[in-house]
């Protein structure tokens, strides 16, 4: 049985101790990340369409009763896209080219002194804000720690995989650290286009390029493949299929969720806020209401790696 929850039955069953899975999705613009999100919830929560650009601004969380398990699913903006500016074209290769050919002045600049860290600090800017209130409202809406992060890549997008893979793993180890990959999944949208060129996932991984190689490797050869336009039985056989392997990824970490610093103080403001009565996760739409209090706490680990900012704008 599977069933649609509003955020306060949502809130309640986590208070109640009821067995909740949480997810994170990530991924860039493109690959099918809120199409995933709203097969997993089997309803319309996340805008989905064919796009260069995110259609998802902010994060936004949906929410299942299924197979007497509570889901809770967080569509963030495709954090894997270039971040530099919202005009700046996908230079990744070129970059890649540039800094192979690059002289001794380059590894000076990245070797400057503490000034520049102090000028980083100095310099908390809009991207910086936009950053820190997606990574905090996906935070706080999976505390006390999200059971798996699900990477989104679509098996139709040929050789933009591997730029999206080069960067994703870049991303997501800059902002957790490396033990986040033991809590990572791979997700492989489009399988149906893949059926139709005559093509099996296993024959399609059995040719993977280096980025994606490593990465699965990374994430312990974890992974599923979705149609998100299948069957209705079929979309819920493959939920239950990842649903088993989140359970062994969570079995393979001692039984326990993700969790850091970061996480375990926005846990404490909730769990404060929720002592006071009347706190609201998010709005009927999905969009999640960010407490100041986690804002400052994701800021200040934030600000704490000026090396990780310029890295992620410069990706």
């Amino acid at each position: 049985m599977a069933t649609a929850v509003s955020a306060t039955d949502s809130f309640q069953n986590q208070q109640n101790n009821e067995q909740v899975t949480r997810l994170i999705l990530l991924g860039m613009t493109g690959g099918g990340k809120s199409s995933l999100g709203n097969t997993l919830l089997n309803f319309k929560r996340f805008k989905a369409r064919a796009s260069t650009t995110s259609v998802t601004k902010n994060c936004q969380v949906g929410y299942r009763n299924f197979n007497n398990r509570h889901l809770v699913v967080v569509d963030t903006p495709g954090f894997f896209d270039n971040h530099a500016n919202a005009n700046e074209n996908d230079n990744d290769s070129d970059s890649d080219n540039n800094n192979n050919s690059a002289n001794d002045n380059d590894n000076d600049s990245d070797n400057d002194n503490d000034n520049d860290s102090d000028s980083d600090n100095d310099n908390y800017n809009d991207n910086d804000k936009k950053t820190c209130i997606k990574i905090g409202q996906s935070l706080q809406t999976t505390v006390p720690g999200p059971h798996a992060f699900l990477i989104v890549l679509s098996l139709s997008a040929g050789g933009r995989v591997t730029k999206e893979v080069k960067r994703g793993y870049k991303w997501i180890t800059m902002i957790f650290g490396d033990r986040v990959l033991n809590y990572c999944i791979i997700i492989f949208t489009g399988l149906d286009n893949l059926n139709e060129d005559g093509q099996t996932v296993t024959q399609y991984l059995a040719k993977r390029k280096q980025p994606l190689a490593k990465l699965m490797e990374k994430c312990g050869e974890r992974y599923v493949a979705f149609n998100n336009r299948a069957s209705l039985e079929e979309k819920n056989n493959k939920i239950q299929e990842l649903l088993d392997l989140i359970d062994r990824v969570i079995q393979n970490n001692g039984n326990q969720v993700f969790t850091n610093k970061e996480i375990e103080a926005i846990s404490k403001v909730v769990q404060e806020e929720n002592e006071k009565g009347g706190f609201i996760p998010n709005l009927p739409d999905g969009s999640i209401i960010l407490l100041p209090q986690t804002e400052k706490i994701v800021v200040e680990a934030y600000m704490r790696r000026p090396v990780l900012r310029r890295d992620m704008y410069m990706s």
